[in-house]
């Protein structure tokens, strides 16, 4: 059985913390660190730092790596997926939906397909979204549901 303990000072993570991942190193990202609108980075050590803040209100939530080790990132406000470069520290939209009600948590698939969790909490259900890019004319993206959207 393995042993459970508190890795971060009490208080470092707001209420909202969510999402946590790991990169190639080690190190763990979660959001809400200090304050909303962040992702936090723990270092296998401990040590805690906001790693970046989230442009224009966005608030994320599931935080995802790819083969590649690149960072995926739910903004469940601005209903955006957010790719991010970790040396930089640069944002850029990967998947942006307006019919999502919360993209919550991430998922990246052997091929690179790249799936969010989308609770609708009024109606209480929801959705999963699939994201790639087409292959060709016509191809199916971007589906939820049995529903699809054609580009």
């Amino acid at each position: 059985m393995f042993v459970s303990r508190v890795f971060t000072e009490p208080h470092t993570f707001t209420g909202g913390v969510e999402g946590p991942a790991c990169d190639r190193d080690g190190n763990l990202y979660a959001v809400n660190y200090a304050r909303q609108h962040t992702i936090g980075k723990v270092t296998p050590e401990g040590v805690c730092s906001v790693f970046l803040t989230l442009p224009g209100g966005s608030v994320g939530n599931g935080i995802c790596f790819n083969r590649a080790g690149e960072m995926f990132v739910a903004d469940y406000v601005n209903h955006t997926i957010f790719k991010v470069e970790l040396k930089t520290k640069t944002l850029s939209v990967h998947a942006y939906e307006p019919r999502m009600n919360q993209p919550n948590d991430l998922a990246v698939a052997a091929d690179g397909t790249l799936y969010a969790s989308d609770p609708d909490w009024h109606s209480g259900t929801g959705q999963l979204w699939r994201m790639y890019r087409p292959r060709r004319q016509g191809d199916v993206v971007g589906s939820r549901y049995g529903h699809h959207q054609r580009h």
